[in-house]
């Protein structure tokens, strides 16, 4: 019975008597690389994955487009059927501004705004027309 995964598997055995001649450091090297080539390519594989957008989803993003915490401008990337957008901009709950945007589905359009000026929360809302709503704050 030995005989026959033997013969069934000459590969994995060659190389099984290949790696046992070996020294163990040199096997930990081995072993090692294989597995960062492999972490490296589950890793690029899942962030592939997660990058590439679903065509049947019906939503939009929104986003701060600079990290700098005075800046007020944003974006939305719309990946849903609604192409018309009305955002309010509020600081401390009381609204300061109230405007719409169309962007078409698959576009990104960035809304610049003034930098803030003074402390407290300011927040902005996107709607869209079909109701999906969003917020961002700093």
């Amino acid at each position: 019975m030995n005989e026959n995964k033997s013969v069934a598997n000459p590969l994995s055995n060659h190389l099984r008597n290949s790696l046992r001649g070996l020294e163990p450091d040199t096997r930990m090297i081995l072993f090692c690389i294989a597995l960062f080539l492999a972490s490296a390519w589950f890793l690029a594989w899942k962030i592939d994955r997660d990058l590439r957008f679903a065509g049947d989803q019906d939503s939009f993003t929104i986003a701060f487009e600079s990290r700098d915490s005075r800046s007020l401008g944003f974006f939305i990337q719309n990946h849903a059927a609604d192409q018309t957008f009305t955002y309010k901009i509020a600081r401390d709950k009381k609204i300061e501004r109230t405007d719409k945007k169309f962007v078409p589905q698959g576009a990104r359009e960035s809304i610049p705004l003034p930098p803030i000026e003074t402390g407290g929360k300011v927040s902005i809302v996107v709607e869209s027309e079909g109701g999906q709503r969003q917020e961002i704050y700093r």
